[in-house]
């Protein structure tokens, strides 16, 4: 038995390969922006994957968290493993508040959970800032062994 296709799905598809044209053609222009972009495509793809996966189940996390997560298992599937810690997160975002002038306070914000609240408060802000400084982040290596 075969699926029939519906029929605003090929309107979707010509939609969707426009934009990735239109990415691959922004990351010919200037090649900072290939590595943002790479991991914004990921994460969508990530996105539409635990969307699949979790439709019906209901989540008490944030956006910011949720994403996060996503990323870290992202770097897991592409045997880049990272562990971030609070210590992590509080230096990204004590580095993120002086950059972009976003009130915070490391006293307010001892464990993750507050962490997170933070991040999600200024995620739009912050997003994709905040991964490349996760990615970078000395103490986010995974040892071999670990």
């Amino acid at each position: 038995m075969t699926q029939e296709i519906p029929p605003d799905s090929d309107e979707m598809l010509k939609e969707s390969l426009s934009l990735i044209s239109d990415i691959f053609r922004i990351c010919q222009m200037n090649n900072e922006l290939t590595p943002i972009a790479v991991q914004r495509l990921t994460d969508m793809a990530i996105l539409c994957d635990n969307q699949t996966e979790a439709e019906n189940i209901p989540s008490n996390k944030c956006r910011a968290q949720k994403d996060i997560e996503d990323h870290i298992t992202m770097r897991k599937k592409l045997q880049l493993p990272i562990k971030p810690t609070s210590v992590v997160y509080r230096d990204i975002a004590g580095f993120l508040s002086k950059k972009l002038d976003l009130q915070f306070d490391p006293k307010a914000t001892k464990k993750k959970k507050d962490l997170f609240h933070w991040f999600d408060q200024h995620w739009i802000q912050i997003k994709d800032q905040f991964f490349i400084l996760l990615d970078q982040h000395p103490l986010t290596m995974v040892k071999k062994g670990e």
